[in-house]
């Protein structure tokens, strides 16, 4: 049943990942949801670059109305204060990018939104609130590079909150003229320009809330929330789901090979949420290899069998609050080298409370025991024809006394689950199982102990500390969707068009 799901569904998103998409996904280097400040950093919850809040900014409880269940904003006195990612250079070049933020202002000043580079011709790249009506509308969206700008046509300064969209398509000569603006979650239209060449430089610190390339005195007064930067373009539907508060949830813990470009024998937590530094995973000979016919993926880790990661550090039931006893979501995105024997992918916790992904065959298997007859559940899935880096995704959702298997953004299934708690005091085993117990073991599937370590590759493992929606679920696979080879592709569309001929002639 998954498999005819897949087929169908996958010839959609490849033709639509055809005609509509850019063919790589657009990366999200930067994600700001200014909800938290320890010690004065907001955290970068997507690429690590740390925002220092300087000079009086801070967090307060008033978040964007959309904002992706956020509890709070970066609120600015614009006088001198701003949130610096030190060391962080943001897109530079002519690099195609994307830049999303909420505001709300009601000076219609030149107040800085975000800025970096170098202060020359086409040099620096400056998002900010237009304060010159020589050039175009007061208060309305305006992005500057030194020797052109772009403005929009509506003013912002009405303190409401607006949720902008800055969109450069590099075509080789990318122009400050040729930006996409939207507000409101629609395309915008520009209200005057001056065109330049871009070429932003390696210059200034990525700077929110200030103008500190062109003028420190640029500060911005009021609000920003959501800031986020891709180093390429993205689907408008994408803005759009952004400014209705659908963009992707935020993961407790993360962990993307493609982003993980150190080589430091480390993968680190991109989240750091529970403690910075403390939550790592130590590789110990394991390769980082490049991916190709996925989305979004670029690199995996390649594991040979002869072991994993096994680490005490990620046991979740130490993290702030015992994140097990509450309902939590669990993605993966891997490659078996093949569907043969039987292997441990991931697991936490042990007999007596835990869970894993395992590998049984072409099965994947989803197991949570919480000691207890009715609490020791399993789901399984065949992968038998599932091309390249697969994703799944296990839901304990203690609130509705559930238990959920996703592969590739399609529900597997659900299983009714009496249980208090997902996970004990044994810690985690990535490809291997840590000590002597795998998550689940002599529950639904029995015996766990005696499975292999994985062989294959792991690209993503997230830990999300909620149950994820079906909705949410195919999101997280649309950003990283495996697209087949063109005559694959065919193929696929082919049996798309023939299963839609069927259902016809049996309506």
């Amino acid at each position: 049943m998954l498999r005819s799901r897949f087929s169908s569904y996958a010839a959609a998103v490849v033709l639509s990942a055809f005609l509509l998409t850019p063919s790589t996904k657009a990366a999200l280097v930067a994600y700001y949801p200014f909800d938290i400040a320890p010690g004065g950093i907001s955290p970068d919850v997507a690429g690590g670059n740390d925002a220092t809040l300087q000079n009086g900014a801070s967090i307060v409880a008033s978040p964007a109305p959309n904002g992706v269940g956020g509890t709070g904003s970066l609120m600015l006195d614009g006088t001198n204060d701003q949130a610096l990612a030190i060391g962080f250079k943001g897109v530079t070049g002519g690099t195609s990018r994307t830049l999303m933020a909420w505001v709300n202002t009601s000076t219609a000043t030149d107040d800085g939104i975000m800025a970096w580079g170098t202060n020359a011709t086409g040099e620096k790249w400056v998002v900010r609130i237009n304060d010159n009506a020589g050039n175009g509308p007061l208060g309305a969206l305006r992005v500057e590079v030194n020797g052109g700008f772009q403005i929009g046509n509506v003013s912002l300064v009405d303190g409401n909150w607006h949720h902008i969209a800055v969109m450069l398509d590099d075509d080789g000569t990318p122009n400050v003229n040729e930006l996409q603006f939207f507000v409101d979650g629609s395309r915008h239209a520009i209200g005057g320009n001056l065109g330049t060449l871009i070429n932003t430089a390696i210059g200034a610190d990525v700077s929110i809330g200030n103008d500190p390339i062109t003028n420190a005195t640029r500060n911005f007064p009021g609000m920003i929330d959501e800031v986020r930067i891709h180093n390429s373009t993205v689907r408008t539907s994408e803005i759009t789901q952004a400014f209705n508060g659908k963009a992707l949830p935020i993961a407790a813990l993360s962990y993307n090979a493609t982003n993980d470009t150190d080589n430091n024998a480390v993968w680190e937590d991109e989240v750091r949420l529970y403690a910075v530094g403390n939550r790592d995973f130590n590789l110990t000979g394991q390769s980082r290899v490049g991916v190709v016919g996925n989305i979004g993926l670029t690199h995996a880790y390649a594991f040979d069998g002869s072991g994993g990661i096994t680490t005490t550090v990620n046991n979740p039931e130490n993290f702030a609050n015992n994140v097990t006893d509450n309902s939590a979501s669990f993605e993966l995105w891997f490659k078996p080298a093949d569907l043969q024997g039987q292997e441990v992918l991931w697991e936490w916790g042990g007999a007596t409370d835990g869970t894993s992904f395992t590998l049984n065959g072409s099965a994947i298997q989803f197991a949570v025991n919480d000691d207890n007859a009715s609490g020791n559940v399993g789901l399984s899935s065949s992968l038998s024809g599932v091309p390249g880096h697969i994703q799944v995704v296990g839901v304990v959702d203690l609130d509705n006394d559930i238990v959920q298997l996703y592969v590739n953004g399609e529900l597997a299934g659900g299983v009714f689950f009496d249980g208090i708690d997902w996970a004990g005091s044994d810690a985690t085993g990535l490809a291997s199982q840590f000590g002597g117990a795998v998550g689940g073991h002599n529950g639904f599937f029995g015996a766990l102990n005696g499975y292999n370590n994985f062989t294959g590759q792991i690209a993503i493992v997230r830990l999300y500390t909620e149950a994820l929606n079906a909705e949410e679920v195919r999101a997280l696979y649309l950003e990283n969707a495996f697209i087949p080879e063109p005559a694959t592709l065919s193929l696929l569309l082919l049996a798309g068009g023939a299963l839609a001929r069927r259902r016809r002639a049996g309506a």
